[in-house]
This record gives C-alpha cells, structure tokens and sequence, in this order.
C-alpha cells in the first residue's frame, strides 16, 4: 500500500510539474500593469507567443493549438493542428504561423480568423541559415558566422525580395517586429541593441542600452523592450520611434513567484508557469 501510496505522489508530482497556467496582463501606455487573465493548467502544453489576441501552444508531441483571445484576454475559441514529423512551430504573427524543420527549411503557414488552414509556402535557407522570426511581413534569418537575412513576405507567403546586412560586434538577433521594421539585438555581455530599417531594409539607425546585472531582452514589440530578470521581475521599456528610451512610461514589475514572462505584444504580457 505503501508503495502505491508513493508511485501516486509521484505520478501526480510529475503532472502538476508539467502542467503549465498562462497569465495574460493588460498594460497601459505608461506599462503599469491594468488586468490580468489566467487559464490553465493545461498537461503537456506549452505556451509559444501572444500576438493579436492569439496564444500559440506546442503540445509535448509537437501539435500546436492556435487560441483565440477577445479584447479582455478571455479565450473564444481554438484550433488544434498536427504533430507533422520533423516540424516544430516558432511563432504566430497576423494570421501566419512559422514552423521550422529539423532540415532547416520553414514554411510560412496562412490562417483565417477561427486558426484553420488555409495555405502554406516552404522555404529552403542556403548553408548556414536558420530561421529567427516572422513579424507582419518581415522574415528574420540568422547565419552561423552572424549575418542576417531579412526577407520581404507577402500575403501567400512568398519572398519578394531579401536583404543581408552584417551583426553589430558581439551582437545576436532576438527578434524582428514587422510593423514598424525593426530588430531587436543582444550581446554575450547582456546589452541590448535595437536597429531601425527603412521600407528597403536599409539599416537608418541604433540605439544600444547598457547591460544591468541579472538582466537579458526578451524581445521587442510596438515601442516596446521586454526584460526578464533572474529574480523574476520584468522591465517594460517604452522607446520612442527612433528607439530612444522613455523612462516616464517605463516600469518594473514583479517577481511574482513560479511565473516567467514569455513575450510582450499589443500592450499586454504573457506568462506562464514553471
């Protein structure tokens, strides 16, 4: 009995374990934080990114399931698709999802509004490349030696044209945001770079934000850098449109005991448990 007893324990340990709650804050211009939405647990389910009142999840065995969100952060509704061998999903953007294949070839994956299907285009990166991001129109690619790729998509999914630039010193690429056609970057010392291109994806721009102990970027999304600290706590930066910080709309927030950020869009932060 005695060893039922345990076998239970344990059996239930390591469902809780990784049985994971989401929270979705509401923020406001000045990053105080406004409302806030949990759900879960969900067993075996794994938050990917928050965008456009989307949740992306990945599924221990690789299916993903596609949320759909109301203004308030309440779930609506969801879509459930795969595993597909060898593809993994990396992100969701204005009805795209990208997956990556243990290859390195991507497909760009177009959805309707309720997360259903409805076309797809592969791409095939040179020696070297592997897929970084997708963001409103902009597919960011990273090589080996640290160049990048930023390709223009279209509404299928096609590239329209490509353009490579060389890595600041010391500098990787954390994400692109499309809208505004920008690159967030971070460097092995915890600094933190943000780029401004043109609509030719002519780099016009920089501003570089010193490293702060325990501190690392997240990612960038409408005027807006994300940092998780080890402890915790989050920042939220508010950066003007040449990328120049805002102090007075930036805030600190947190630690909140078992949660981890996972990204900041459209004025609100995704957490998840851990």
């Amino acid at each position: 009995m005695k060893k039922i007893l345990v076998s239970l324990v344990l059996f239930l340990s390591a469902a809780i374990a990784s049985a994971q709650k989401i929270s979705l804050w509401g923020i406001d211009v000045n990053s105080n934080h406004t409302a806030f939405k949990h759900h879960g647990p969900f067993r075996d389910w794994t938050p990917i990114n928050y965008c456009l009142n989307r949740v992306l999840w990945v599924h221990s065995t690789n299916k993903i399931s596609l949320w759909v969100t109301d203004d308030n952060r309440n779930y609506i509704s969801h879509k459930e698709h795969g595993p597909f061998a060898g593809w993994s999903a990396i992100n969701y953007s204005d009805n795209k999802i990208l997956w990556e294949h243990t290859s390195g070839k991507i497909r760009i994956w177009s959805v309707d509004d309720k997360g259903n299907h409805i076309g797809s285009k592969e791409h095939v990166p040179g020696k070297g490349w592997r897929v970084v991001n997708y963001s409103q129109g902009k597919l960011l690619w990273v090589h080996d030696d640290g160049r990048i790729c930023i390709y223009t998509i279209d509404k299928s999914g096609n590239s329209t044209k490509a353009k490579v630039h060389n890595p600041p010193a010391g500098f990787y690429p954390i994400n692109i945001f499309g809208a505004t056609n920008q690159i967030l970057w971070a460097h092995t010392d915890g600094r933190a770079g943000l780029w401004n291109l043109d609509k030719n994806d002519e780099f016009t721009g920089s501003n570089f934000y010193g490293a702060n102990r325990g501190w690392s970027v997240i990612n960038y999304s409408d005027d807006t850098i994300l940092w998780g600290h080890e402890d915790g706590r989050i920042s939220i930066v508010a950066v003007d449109e040449n990328g120049v910080k805002i102090d007075a709309q930036s805030k600190v927030h947190g630690p909140f005991s078992t949660w981890r950020p996972i990204n900041y869009s459209d004025h609100s932060v995704l957490w998840n448990t851990y």
